[in-house]
């Protein structure tokens, strides 16, 4: 991959064909883009526009996975990822951007492809970040089994027997 200028697209130059892309999406990308959520991972990425009377179509879809930190173990996983986006671009006056259109200036028509593949992946993360079950840190679960117990009224058990005389008191009143 060389660097993000092949997902610089001038609207103004497409041809009726449009434009189509396959690209695998790596670290190099992810490195590139310097987004906080993501990092690593291995993606096929697909896009195409296609000009439609005064607007552009753009589809895109992503396939792959990529490497997460568990919020349970902390240790890390790869999480499958699939998602698609249709969006309708415009040129006009000034920039507008909502769920599913966009709006370009005429004079800065070119559109930036990559930060709108990272959203796209980022929005189709769950939200929260754990393994399957039974693949985490074996170690780290059982601490945190240990602490989440103490949290859970475990420690209970260990009261005060005069406490459990005087509650048996209040309840006979």
């Amino acid at each position: 991959m060389c660097g993000l200028k092949m997902f610089q697209i001038d609207l103004k130059t497409l041809g009726a064909d449009g434009y189509r892309l396959t690209q695998r999406l790596d670290d190099t990308f992810f490195a590139l883009v310097k987004g906080e959520e993501v990092q690593h991972g291995d993606l096929s990425v697909e896009v195409a526009i296609q000009p439609v009377e005064q607007a552009f179509d753009v589809d895109m879809k992503v396939e792959g996975e990529v490497q997460l930190t568990c919020d349970r173990c902390l240790e890390s996983y790869m999480q499958p990822i699939s998602a698609t986006q249709h969006l309708v671009v415009t040129l006009g006056d000034t920039f507008e951007e909502d769920e599913n259109t966009m709006t370009l200036p005429v004079e800065q028509s070119e559109m930036d492809l990559s930060w709108l593949i990272y959203e796209l992946i980022v929005l189709a993360l769950p939200f929260r970040h754990v393994h399957a079950p039974g693949n985490c840190n074996p170690a780290m679960m059982s601490v945190l089994e240990a602490h989440s117990a103490n949290r859970s009224g475990e420690e209970r058990a260990t009261v005060d027997p005069r406490w459990s005389e005087l509650e048996k008191l209040k309840n006979n009143i």
